[in-house]
């Protein structure tokens, strides 16, 4: 990911859309909760078989540059189980001309 950007993460799961119940998209760094983002923010969303977010500039300004973060996937099913899955690393880059850009 870069810093200043908008990106589209997606996250592959063996869920359909109608087997989860909610879930959660946590970002830590250094083992300490960054972000975590609810499967009901606007920014996400649950097709059958993944999840993804997008992220907004403002989004991304907020991640530190040069830095690793690690991100896991909660899932309640809607049986009551609950899944989570393996921790992933999303290294993020830094810009050359930090700040938000638009057309003015």
């Amino acid at each position: 990911m870069i810093r200043g950007t908008t990106p589209t993460l997606i996250f592959k799961t063996p869920y359909t859309a109608d087997q989860i119940e909610l879930g959660y998209i946590t970002f830590a760094r250094k083992g300490i909760v960054f972000m975590d983002i609810p499967f009901t923010d606007s920014r996400v969303s649950v097709d059958d078989y993944s999840v993804s977010i997008t992220f907004s500039q403002e989004d991304t300004l907020r991640f530190n540059s040069m830095t690793v973060y690690a991100v896991q996937l909660r899932i309640l099913l809607e049986e009551g189980l609950a899944v989570a899955s393996n921790i992933l690393t999303v290294p993020v880059d830094s810009i050359l001309k930090n700040g938000f850009i638009a057309n003015e």
